[in-house]
């Protein structure tokens, strides 16, 4: 008997299709190795012989090693619940309850959930922001630094790079300024597990202390697969037992298997074939750049293409059918931009129809307006306003009220006010802007 259900015909009608996944995973459901038959038998549990993610001594903790290995790390462990699971991790090796952290708004919902979760208190560094939904901007080491001076006590400095939009922060003035301070640097490298394989280089190689990498992102990983990487100091298995508190007791051998085939796989093609995607996206660079369409540029990820679809003239639903149409599902519409990711395993149609996509944008230049946002003023901390009692109400009366809950559009997942902030007029226009109807607020 063949079953037949809702998501089932949707993912098949998807595939038959044929549309250009210009979103992730990185394997774009064209890696030849994850092509196996009756792939339920390869899903096991820690059977005699198939080792155990958090006491690895076998497989598991041959695989890491490798990784480590080819990220040129002192060590790294592998995750079965995507990065989510390596922040928990690292924010409960490197900080303790009560402890704070210097952190850039753009974080993922994720970090907030981990503070809320370790009681740990973050301060704030606001990004420059250059869109127009706050989810991308750029961060100059010396407001690190000026972060630092205000917040003698933090015991670390979070950065995620690159962020959504693809910029990457100065993480090797950073890393200085941190060291120079006696702080931990850690990054959420979430969108750069392949820069490793750039001439941009890995956060770990720049100076982070700990870093994560979701692999299922940019690498030909099922989703949910991750590595988080220590530095000398670390031990794997301290982490591990930190990672054990929050990850599934039964992690998914289905994602422990395609790590371990993606590494092979990258250990033999993997840099030949990320340069030539660098080089692709790097020619639709210049035809945007010829045709003026805004890009995001300067440091940033190289098998991303950022357009800001806005300041040619489409709205957001606009820009996303204009794409569709095309047959390209991109990665992310919002905010004016269109967001598209790369892997070499987007065949030579993929390209040529994004490539005839932005040859045929009809160019109608507007002036975007961009984001501002004056930071809401902080009344309680995270754990507080989240394990507070709460009620809902509507965001057109959330005005002066205190936030009990981390507000996201996902994706990007970057937070438009989080527990313990009084909403502003400013964040409720955001909020209504978003999306939203309801919010939590603290009674």
């Amino acid at each position: 008997m063949v079953i037949m259900t809702q998501l089932l015909q949707f993912m098949n009608q998807y595939n038959r299709d044929g549309w250009s996944r210009f979103h992730m995973p990185g394997h774009k459901g064209n890696f030849p190795a994850f092509r196996l038959t009756d792939i339920q038998r390869f899903d096991l549990t820690e059977i005699a012989g198939a080792d155990s993610l958090y006491q690895a001594n076998g497989a598991i903790r041959q695989l890491e090693r490798q990784i480590a290995d080819f990220y040129g790390v002192s060590d790294t462990i592998i995750s079965a619940g995507g990065c989510t699971l390596c922040i928990q991790t690292m924010l409960a090796a490197a900080l303790n309850p009560g402890d704070e952290v210097i952190a850039v708004r753009n974080a993922h919902v994720s970090f907030i959930n981990s503070c809320i979760l370790l009681g740990i208190t973050p301060h704030w560094v606001f990004p420059k922001y250059s869109d127009t939904a706050g989810v991308s901007g750029t961060v100059e080491p010396s407001q690190i630094a000026e972060a630092v001076s205000a917040f003698p006590h933090a015991k670390a400095v979070y950065l995620t790079s690159p962020d959504y939009l693809g910029r990457i922060a100065d993480i090797a003035q950073i890393s200085e300024i941190c060291r120079r301070n006696g702080l931990l640097l850690l990054v959420d490298n979430a969108h750069g597990a392949a820069l490793v394989l750039s001439e941009q280089q890995h956060p770990m190689t720049l100076g982070a202390d700990l870093c994560c990498d979701s692999a299922h992102k940019t690498l030909p990983v099922f989703t949910g697969g991750a590595f988080l990487h220590l530095s000398d100091g670390f031990s794997a298995d301290a982490l591990k037992d930190k990672m054990a508190l929050f990850g599934s007791t039964s992690p998914s051998y289905l994602i422990m298997l395609s790590i371990e085939l993606c590494m092979e796989w990258l250990k033999e093609e993997g840099k030949a074939a990320y340069l030539q995607t660098a080089r692709q996206i790097k020619c639709l660079k210049e035809q945007c750049r010829s045709k003026k369409i805004p890009i995001i540029d300067g440091p940033s990820d190289p098998f991303r293409l950022s357009l800001s679809t806005g300041a040619a003239g489409y709205s957001d639903d606009r820009a996303g059918a204009y794409f569709r149409s095309h047959q390209i599902e991109p990665e992310y519409i919002g905010g004016g931009y269109s967001v598209f990711m790369a892997s070499p395993f987007n065949t030579s149609t993929d390209w040529e129809r994004l490539d005839s996509a932005i040859a045929q944008l009809d160019m109608q230049p507007i002036s975007p307006v961009p984001f501002t946002y004056d930071p809401p003023e902080v009344i309680l901390s995270p754990r507080e306003a989240a394990f507070s009692l709460s009620e809902s109400v509507s965001v057109q009366s959330a005005d002066g009220r205190i936030a009990a809950q981390t507000a996201i559009s996902c994706p990007p997942g970057v937070p438009i006010v989080i527990p313990g902030e009084k909403i502003n007029a400013q964040v409720e226009n955001i909020l209504k802007n978003s999306g939203f109807f309801m919010v939590k607020v603290v009674k």
